[in-house]
């Protein structure tokens, strides 16, 4: 038999291939106040299947510096895929778990694949960053959605949170109105 040296070739290693199931639906996980990333973290890297949808926010640090920090979008939530979603096995994997979402009839609540994906897409639209923005300062838009439908005006503010201050032309006056990006469309 011969003894392998450092940097010898061996030949090569075919990788294995791994079946990655796909959900079917995701449990609701209570998760204790500001701990919900610290758990994602933990029970990702114990290989569990966990989805936190998080914004990115900036906050004040030392000398009044904008840091900007990865929020969850809806606090003390967690969601687990339903081939993981064994409570005393997360338990053991991570603390700060409460239990589950209580859903209709004592079962827990349960998230379908179509209620998901709005969710993703929920969490893109909060994470679009400033330079890739839809539109600008002074454009002239028209509000689809809401009690001002059909009005137009003109963009006044940008804000970081998807936001932004149009000013409507009312009765020879401008009046500002917040609205989100997705209940207008550009003229």
């Amino acid at each position: 038999m011969r003894v392998l040296e450092v940097g010898d070739f061996v030949g090569m290693i075919e990788p294995k291939r791994v079946a990655v199931p796909i959900p079917m639906a995701w449990y609701l996980l209570r998760i204790h106040p500001n701990r919900e990333c610290t758990v994602a973290d933990r029970l990702l890297h114990r290989g569990a299947t966990v989805y936190l949808p998080t914004e990115i926010r900036t906050r004040r640090s030392v000398w009044s510096r904008r840091v900007p920090v990865a929020a969850p979008i809806f606090p003390g939530i967690l969601f687990v895929a339903d081939f993981d979603a064994d409570l005393r096995r997360l338990r053991a994997l991570s603390d700060g778990i409460v239990g589950y979402i209580p859903g209709c009839a004592s079962e827990p609540a349960v998230a379908n694949r179509k209620t998901m994906g709005d969710i993703h897409k929920l969490a893109e639209r909060l994470n679009v960053p400033m330079g890739q923005r839809k539109y600008r300062i002074g454009q002239g838009v028209r509000i689809v959605e809401g009690p001002f439908s059909y009005w137009t005006g003109r963009i006044e503010r940008l804000d970081s949170h998807g936001r932004l201050r149009v000013l409507l032309d009312v009765i020879e006056r401008q009046v500002p109105v917040e609205i989100a990006e997705t209940q207008i469309e550009a003229v």
